[in-house]
């Protein structure tokens, strides 16, 4: 299983799902978004330019959209993680 395909089809998915909620608009240009691993010097597990290919269509900036993006990746981590606590097993979770 390709990590940086897994985490870029849940990035869009979740841009689609931002969409129908009206918090952003996607264009055509959004199939040039990347997912790959960060510089060294950076300290995160991956990087994603979809903030930045959104900006314009938004009219937007980049942070604003990254933002925006990573409260809705938050919130559905926060949810998942509440129900596999809920379930009263332990389970380990890779994120």
């Amino acid at each position: 299983m390709n990590l940086l395909l897994h985490y870029q089809k849940k990035i869009f998915n979740s841009l689609k799902n931002l969409e129908k909620k009206k918090l952003i608009q996607i264009s055509s240009q959004l199939k040039r978004f990347t997912v790959e691993l960060p510089p060294k010097n950076h300290k995160a597990d991956i990087s994603c330019n979809a903030a930045m290919v959104l900006a314009k269509v938004n009219n937007s900036m980049p942070v604003k959209l990254a933002e925006i993006l990573k409260k809705y990746l938050l919130s559905l981590e926060l949810h998942r993680l509440q129900r596999v606590k809920s379930n009263t097993q332990i389970q380990i979770v890779v994120l």
